[in-house]
């Protein structure tokens, strides 16, 4: 549904090192937030995300786009024809519920009694059951839009692309998606579980061009774990 598609037209020596720099500041960025709790106990902790990959933003597009020709809409497959339309919906709908697997065990056994996470959980978040409305807004703002935006831009649009121009298919989605597990710090089981949508959301920018089809599919599994933690635990 868009060209170009992967490989990208831009360098991989260039994008690796795009990659790794903005990789670094954004995670100064972070941890500079982290130090500050006065910070994350407001509003303005919805930001964080966004300006944690601010620096990768800005050098993708300086270092590798804008030399390209290529705005952030065409190179990631952002903006797409009219007549495409029922067919991004068709394969938005398969890879959501071809990806509807990975959720994280909520478990059965109860809750741990010093942090009352729920026993068996791969992820779990007090703000999405104890909170107040504004706190939650913020948290599910941050999974739901936030996350995937960004994810699926500096894994898939970045990384897995890069990767694509020294290898096939196969192996190249295999390391990102690898990168992008690991980076979730789960158990072998959330490892797995991850992995598996990861590899889908890499296999469908491969085959459309486009990373729409997978922030969606990221943003509803996403939504769904989120609506689960507050139905059971809220």
């Amino acid at each position: 549904v868009h060209v170009p598609s992967v490989p990208p037209p831009w360098s991989g020596r260039t994008a690796v090192a795009v990659i790794l720099r903005g990789g670094a500041l954004g995670t100064i960025i972070t941890l500079t937030f982290l130090s500050m709790p006065t910070l994350q106990q407001s509003t303005v902790s919805a930001l964080v995300i966004p300006l944690a990959n601010l620096p990768l933003l800005i050098l993708a597009y300086v270092q590798l786009l804008k030399p390209a020709g290529l705005t952030f809409w065409n190179g990631f497959g952002l903006r797409i024809k009219r007549g495409n339309y029922a067919r991004l919906a068709c394969i938005i709908v398969s890879v959501i519920a071809a990806a509807s697997g990975e959720w994280d065990d909520l478990g059965e056994g109860g809750r741990d009694p010093e942090s009352h996470k729920p026993l068996g959980t791969e992820w779990f978040d007090p703000n999405l059951v104890w909170a107040s409305p504004s706190k939650l807004t913020v948290s599910v703002l941050e999974y739901v839009i936030f996350a995937p935006i960004f994810e699926e831009i500096a894994f898939r649009g970045l990384l897995y692309a890069t990767l694509r121009r020294r290898l096939a298919f196969v192996p190249a989605a295999i390391i990102s998606t690898s990168i992008f597990a690991l980076a979730h710090g789960y158990s072998l089981i959330g490892f797995i579980s991850v992995f598996w949508s990861g590899f889908l959301w890499a296999w469908i920018y491969e085959r459309t061009g486009s990373l729409i089809p997978g922030m969606a599919a990221h943003a509803m599994n996403n939504l769904l774990v989120c609506l689960t933690v507050m139905a059971l635990l809220r």
